[in-house]
């Protein structure tokens, strides 16, 4: 019995990839206090100072 074709191709990219709350030790504290924080706070505070979109590149003389 074959697989669905919608199925393959769905979780093959995943294949390779772990979830990062599956890489991390979740009895380290910085992991348990971060649960514990409200981040919701946080993004409507400093949310205002950034932007999703791309902004100019950096010229050369900022860089050196």
């Amino acid at each position: 019995m074959k697989p669905e074709e919608s199925s393959k191709h769905e979780n093959q990219g995943e294949l390779f990839r772990n979830r990062l709350d599956q890489i991390l030790d979740h009895s380290h504290p910085l992991y348990q206090i971060a649960n514990k924080i409200d981040w919701e706070k946080f993004e409507k505070e400093f949310g205002k100072y950034y932007t999703e979109k791309t902004g100019r590149p950096g010229s050369y003389e900022s860089a050196c």
